[in-house]
């Protein structure tokens, strides 16, 4: 969505974009309570371990990606992988090689 509200120059698709980036963060909450209610006591504190670490693995990796292309600037379609856009991008890439 950062992509598309720079190349049109909109404030409100950049506005839908940060409600789409709400929302998601908002099930992050959600890990907590459904690996709580999904196993036994024994292998609790095991599995929230793994949910935090992998949490804090992405909160690091998440920002040297960004600085691995923050003098990119390439234009394809509709839309431009730049500073600003490329750690949303690259979000994207993830997320659909890990729905495949």
């Amino acid at each position: 969505m950062y992509g598309l509200a720079e190349s049109a120059d909109s404030k409100y698709i950049l506005l839908i974009g940060r409600m789409i980036a709400g929302i998601g963060a908002a099930n992050s909450a959600l890990v907590r309570p459904y690996i709580s209610l999904v196993t036994v006591h024994e292998e609790r504190t095991k599995y929230m371990s793994i949910s935090t670490g992998l949490s804090m693995l992405g909160l690091l990796v998440g920002p040297a990606l960004n600085v691995a292309f923050v003098h990119s600037n390439v234009s394809f379609g509709f839309t431009s992988f730049n500073k600003r856009t490329s750690a949303g991008l690259m979000n994207v890439i993830v997320v659909h090689r890990q729905i495949r």
